[in-house]
């Protein structure tokens, strides 16, 4: 299995209407990349930040393996975004695949297993029909499941599926999961689904069902979302997809929508959002001048293209325009012909404010094999 991580340091200077300058970037931050193929899934550590599998010099640790665990989804399926999140005080890491067909959740017990990520919870879309039709085994014969380790053996046994009463999830491409362990699910056509975590089992898995899942209608604008932003802290939601006056037309699998909304008091019912704005679109079939995923970080949303690397920057209390990023001569994004970027995952980009107040943002690039990794100081900024 390949191991992919930031590939060079880049601080970034973020101007209005204007590429960044880059440069070398600071000392004191440690950045671990992931395991799982094309996006690094950072977390919180003090004033730095720290993330999965392998900083970007020396292998750090490797937080999966064909010996361990036979059964890891992460052996069988095209693994791509991810988000460490904490339940209960335990560290868990979330994982989804280039397609949205699965959510895949891992415990860690650095006691008795060090980095090693365990199969824990694995929520399908519906039947997973893949080249190797032995995985997983003793699925449900049709329609969406959720897998649970109740035993604690990482391997997928036939008591420990639930089934939806053979029906399929809804199609959709959005995953979320937020701060609380819950996840979220921005569908095309039925609006939006929440399954609640509902705390953690004896083997320390978090603990989902069908039974307590909730259906919410399609929110005004959209007639189709592609993807979900919920923050319980502040009950805010950010969601992003297609309108009425701004509909899908082109059929592009992965891009994230021509319109993006804030919500506020989200739990306390519909309401108009807050702020309502529509990035840069090229309607013209093809992947050039698409969005293609998000991140909401601190002050700021960050939206990332397919092609060529450009991220787009709105202030996330008002939804004005603050400036972009860009890739710099340091990673090839001098070169002619849009050399460096190419976004090909739904959750391809992941920002972060540190206690400094810097943000540090992290960008797949899957052209040309790496992690575009961007520092920014706010305040530093012309733009601002």
């Amino acid at each position: 299995m390949s191991w992919y991580g930031v590939s060079r340091r880049l601080r970034a200077d973020i101007t209005r209407g204007a590429p960044f300058s880059g440069g070398k970037g600071g000392q004191g931050d440690t950045l671990k990349g992931c395991f799982l193929v094309v996006i690094e899934a950072p977390e919180k550590a003090g004033d730095g930040i720290a993330g999965l599998c392998a900083d970007e010099h020396r292998l750090y640790a490797s937080c999966a393996g064909a010996k361990e665990i036979a059964e890891d989804p992460r052996l069988h399926l095209w693994s791509a975004g991810a988000w460490v999140r904490r339940i209960q005080g335990k560290r868990f890491l979330f994982v989804n695949d280039m397609y949205s067909e699965a959510l895949q959740v891992y415990r860690f017990d650095s006691a008795k297993q060090g980095e090693l990520a365990v199969p824990s919870v694995f929520f399908a879309k519906s039947h997973i029909k893949k080249q190797d039709p032995a995985w997983p085994p003793r699925q449900p014969n049709e329609g969406e499941w959720i897998w649970r380790d109740a035993n604690g053996n990482g391997a997928f046994d036939a008591p420990e599926y639930l089934s939806n009463g053979g029906k399929d999830a809804p199609p959709f491409w959005g995953w979320w999961v937020d701060s609380a362990g819950n996840v979220w699910q921005a569908t095309q056509t039925a609006g939006i689904r929440k399954f609640a975590c509902h705390g953690l089992d004896a083997q320390g898995n978090p603990i989902y069902d069908f039974a307590s899942l909730v259906a919410m209608p399609m929110p005004a604008p959209f007639t189709r979302l592609e993807r979900i932003y919920y923050f319980p802290g502040t009950d805010t939601m950010y969601l992003a997809g297609y309108t009425a006056d701004r509909p899908h037309h082109d059929g592009l699998w992965k891009v994230m929508g021509r319109v993006i909304c804030r919500y506020d008091h989200w739990s306390k019912g519909p309401s108009p959002p807050r702020w309502q704005i529509a990035p840069d679109y090229t309607v013209d079939g093809s992947w050039k001048g698409k969005p293609a995923s998000m991140s909401v970080a601190g002050d700021y949303v960050f939206v990332v293209y397919v092609v060529g690397g450009r991220i787009e920057v709105y202030d996330a209390q008002t939804g004005a325009s603050v400036g972009h990023l860009k890739p710099g001569p340091e990673v090839g994004g001098d070169l002619p012909g849009e050399a460096v970027g190419w976004v090909d995952i739904p959750e391809g980009i992941q920002a972060i404010r540190r206690s400094n107040s810097e943000y540090v943002v992290l960008v797949e690039e899957d052209w040309k094999s790496k992690i575009l990794m961007y520092q920014w100081r706010p305040e530093a900024s012309s733009g601002r």
